[in-house]
């Protein structure tokens, strides 16, 4: 990721380092996103405006870029695809 690696999400905030300092254990994107936001348990009393999203979680990856397509169709340009690399 342009010569960074993360090494940590809390909530919102993201902690990357370079690549080549050999501190700090890299994480993907989908698991920097399961242990610092999807896996904290009061994430919705910290953002309850992500509340309206929750249903997104149980569809499958296709539905919910199906739903979001139609949401977001007509309000600008903009391309959502699915990162199918866990």
């Amino acid at each position: 990721m342009h010569g960074y690696r993360i090494v940590e999400l809390y909530y919102n905030n993201l902690i990357m380092i370079r690549s080549d300092d050999p501190a700090g254990i890299a994480l993907s994107p989908y698991e920097a996103y399961q242990r610092g936001y999807l896996g904290k348990s009061d994430r919705l009393e910290r953002f309850p405006w992500n509340r309206d999203f929750e249903h997104l979680y149980s569809m499958t990856p296709d539905a919910a870029l199906n739903y979001l397509n139609k949401l977001f169709s007509g309000r600008g340009n903009f391309e959502l695809t699915i990162n199918r690399k866990q």
